[in-house]
C-alpha cells in the first residue's frame, strides 16, 4: 500500500511539473507572438507646435517632438518682419500645410504667422534646438515678396521635396521666382528638407528680387521624421522580447531539473 502510495505521489508531482513547464511556455510563447502582430502605429512625422502668444514679436518659442526651440528675428534699416501672434494658430487645427504643395504634407497643425513690411533693407533669423534634430523640414505658405536666404546654414544640405511652380530654392535662397504675380494661388508653396543633424538653422531675409514691393504675410512650420532622430533608448518591443525569452529559458530549466530530481 505505502509502495502505491508513494508511486501515485510521485505521479501527481510528475504530471504537476509537466503542466507547470507547458503553461509557463505557452505563456512566453504567446506573449512573444503578440510582439510580433502588427500594431497601429503613432505618425513618425512631427510638426512643430508653437508657443501661444499675443500681439506681434521678433521671437517665438515651441516645441518640435519634445525639442524644444526659439526663432528670433533681427531687423535692420526699415525692415520689419514679425511673427504674429493669432491664438487660432496654436491648437492644432490648421489645414494649411495639408496639401500637395508641401511635403510631408499633413491636416491639423499649428501655422506661424509673419508679417514682412517697409521692405527697404535686411535682416538676420536664428531657429535655435535645445538638442540636435536630423534632417529638419520647413515648410513655406503664401510667399510673395519675402525672401529667405539659408545660404549661412553650411552644416545642411538643402533640398526642395514640394512646391507650386512658383516655389524656388536657388543656392540656398527660398522665393517666389514670379514675384510680380503675387498673391492668391500665384504665390510661392513649398517645403524645403535640410538634410544633416542641425542645433541651428540660420540666415538672412530680405526684399525678394523683381517685386514691387510692399508688405507680405504667410506661414511657416517644421517638421521631422521622429525615427531617423538620435536617441539612445532601446526599443520597448526589443527589450521585452529578450527579458520573457531569457525568463522561458530559465524556468524551463528550473523545472526540467525538479523533475530529473522526481526521477531518480
Amino acid at each position: 500500500m505505502q509502495t502505491l502510495t508513494q508511486f501515485l505521489s510521485a505521479l501527481v508531482h510528475t504530471a504537476s511539473a509537466l503542466w507547470r513547464i507547458k503553461a509557463v511556455a505557452l505563456f512566453s510563447l504567446s506573449a512573444l507572438a503578440f510582439m510580433f502582430v502588427p500594431l497601429v502605429k503613432a505618425d513618425p512625422i512631427k510638426f512643430a507646435e508653437f508657443n501661444s502668444f499675443g500681439g506681434n514679436s521678433s521671437s517665438v518659442s515651441g516645441n518640435l517632438d519634445g525639442v524644444s526651440f526659439n526663432w528670433n528675428v533681427v531687423n535692420s534699416g526699415s525692415t520689419d518682419l514679425r511673427f504674429v501672434g493669432a491664438p487660432s494658430n496654436f491648437n492644432n487645427t490648421s489645414s494649411l500645410f495639408s496639401s500637395a504643395n508641401f511635403s510631408p504634407a499633413r491636416n491639423n497643425v499649428d501655422a506661424l504667422s509673419y508679417l514682412y513690411t517697409f521692405p527697404n533693407g535686411s535682416g538676420t533669423f536664428a531657429l535655435t534646438f535645445s538638442q540636435a534634430v536630423v534632417n529638419p523640414t520647413l515648410h513655406f505658405f503664401n510667399l510673395d515678396v519675402l525672401r529667405w536666404d539659408f545660404s549661412g546654414t553650411t552644416s545642411a544640405t538643402l533640398s526642395q521635396t514640394a512646391g507650386n511652380s512658383e516655389f524656388s530654392l536657388n543656392n540656398g535662397s527660398v522665393r517666389d521666382q514670379f514675384p510680380a504675380t503675387f498673391s492668391g494661388p500665384l504665390s510661392a508653396y513649398g517645403s524645403v528638407l535640410f538634410t544633416g543633424v542641425l542645433s541651428s538653422i540660420t540666415g538672412t531675409f530680405s526684399l525678394n528680387p523683381g517685386s514691387a514691393g510692399g508688405s507680405d504675410s504667410g506661414f511657416l512650420q517644421i517638421s521631422i521624421d521622429s525615427t531617423q532622430q538620435v536617441s539612445s533608448v532601446s526599443e520597448p518591443s526589443s527589450t521585452l522580447i529578450l527579458v520573457l525569452a531569457l525568463a522561458l529559458a530559465l524556468a524551463t530549466s528550473k523545472l526540467q531539473r525538479r523533475y530529473r530530481l522526481m526521477q531518480e
